[in-house]
């Protein structure tokens, strides 16, 4: 759990980060490559942060689950997987 405590930490702090930049204005933020340099990479390994989290949970989750439920379907038996990833956004290759 210790390091689930450590990826949200590491959320809450690249977010409260990115937070203060969007207090910035829309303009002043896009003239600035600094800026966007800055932001970008922060954004981007605070996303994957977030789904590295996602898959600790689901690693938790009791995995003889035969459904899952997701907001206007269920999807069960062998597609269980490549369904829900589908579901959340996930491109399956």
């Amino acid at each position: 759990s210790s390091g689930l405590d450590h990826l949200l930490s590491y959320i809450d702090e690249q977010l409260e980060q990115l937070m203060s930049l969007s207090q910035l204005p829309r303009d002043e933020f896009e003239r600035s490559e600094t800026l966007r340099l800055v932001a970008e990479p922060r954004l981007e390994t605070t996303a994957q942060a977030c789904v590295d989290v996602a898959h600790r949970i689901l690693a938790m989750h009791d995995r003889s689950a035969t459904s899952i439920d997701l907001p206007g379907t269920c999807v069960s038996g062998s597609d269980l997987g490549t369904s829900a990833a589908a579901g959340c956004g996930f491109r399956i290759e």
